[in-house]
């Protein structure tokens, strides 16, 4: 095992924050919560670890939240409705993990028929993180409407094996590029002061039924925050009310004041369709 000092794993196993896991003869530990400095989804592999993928705030209004976060200018992508994995060279085949830690059969399965595998023959101490998303993913019932059947994979980060680093933003655009590989839509560079153009953009997303935005900092230290449309916290009030009472009651309280919120800035009157909307999901 790599990069993490035996007493912090002595110590995460003896507090039941890792566990053994094995993939067809594939043996790994597996972080099953955030430990100290260490995220959830953490792999440690025989000669390396993977880094889980971090957390990513969350801002309720661009005309205030832009301000507060980004003393950069920041690239804006498309954040699309579907399960996060980060897909990577093992030896002699590639894996694809699952956010939590695990690898997943289906997902590994299907790298082939997204991604030029030969990235990793170039670039075997890369990983892509991608989002797989579609009306057939085995995780989640959402999915982006423009995606009519089977699955997509859109890579959206490239981090390095051993590292909680992301290459830089243009570095990962060429190797995009360079290879062919499949990604989230992405927007451009934005500053702060292009609120207008946002909103704007917003509204188009919205309209297409599409989850909402990634937005990262052009800087050393890469600061993210992610931006839904109004149609997304709609989409998951209805999608999880058939367990209403098995969640908290946070996660539909947390989608109404994103949902008012997101009104207030645009100047979305609450008539009486938008009551039904909400009233119906």
């Amino acid at each position: 095992m790599t990069q993490l000092p035996p007493e912090l794993i002595k110590e995460a196993l003896k507090k039941n924050k890792v566990k053994v896991e094995n993939y067809k003869g594939v043996e790994y530990l597996r972080f099953t919560d955030d430990f100290k400095d260490v995220p959830r989804g953490t792999a440690l592999f025989k000669s390396f670890t993977l880094w889980g993928y971090p957390h990513i705030g969350r801002i309720f209004q661009l005309s205030r939240g832009l301000k507060e976060q980004f003393t950069h200018p920041f690239f804006v992508e498309e954040k699309v409705d579907g399960y996060n994995a980060r897909v990577f060279l093992h030896e002699d085949q590639i894996l694809a993990l699952s956010r939590g830690g695990y690898v997943c059969p289906f997902t590994t399965e299907r790298v082939e028929d997204f991604i030029n595998l030969k990235f990793f023959e170039d670039h075997p101490n890369l990983v892509l993180c991608t989002e797989v998303a579609g009306p057939e993913n085995p995780y989640v019932d959402e999915h982006p409407p423009y995606i009519k059947e089977d699955v997509q994979f859109f890579v959206f980060d490239i981090m390095e094996k051993n590292s909680q680093r992301f290459l830089p933003y243009r570095e990962k655009e060429k190797l995009i590029e360079k290879y062919g590989l499949p990604s989230v839509e992405r927007y451009g560079l934005f500053s702060v002061e292009d609120v207008d153009k946002l909103k704007g953009l917003m509204r188009r997303l919205n309209e297409e039924g599409r989850e909402g935005v990634v937005m990262k900092e052009d800087s050393e230290k890469d600061k993210r925050v992610k931006y839904v449309t109004l149609y997304s916290s709609l989409k998951d009030i209805e999608i999880t009310s058939v367990n209403l009472l098995g969640l908290p009651s946070d996660y539909f309280t947390n989608r109404l004041l994103r949902l008012a919120l997101y009104m207030e800035e645009e100047g979305i009157n609450a008539d009486q369709e938008l009551f039904l909307k909400v009233g119906k999901a």
